[in-house]
């Protein structure tokens, strides 16, 4: 139940966190504009989560160490 009433909310609760967060967007001119931005902000915050997930395409176990890090699970080695 509190899982359905979770789900109900979210709409209102992105609509609160929006105009907190980005007041200017609802004065945007034109629905058009307003989807493009939301298109924007969808395909960088999917960029990043995929940069993130597969990060042994793009960083070394050396690099999380250099970084002061523990190595990631799934981290590429490099060869000496």
């Amino acid at each position: 139940m509190l899982a359905v009433v979770t789900i109900a909310v979210v709409p209102v609760v992105a609509t609160i966190v929006v105009r907190l967060l980005a007041p200017s967007y609802f004065t945007l001119p034109g629905h058009r504009l307003q989807l493009t931005v939301v298109a924007i902000v969808a395909a960088v915050a999917l960029l990043g989560f995929l940069t993130g997930r597969f990060n042994d395409h793009f960083l070394t176990c050396e690099d999380f160490i250099v970084a002061g890090e523990d190595p990631a699970p799934n981290g590429t080695h490099t060869k000496p």
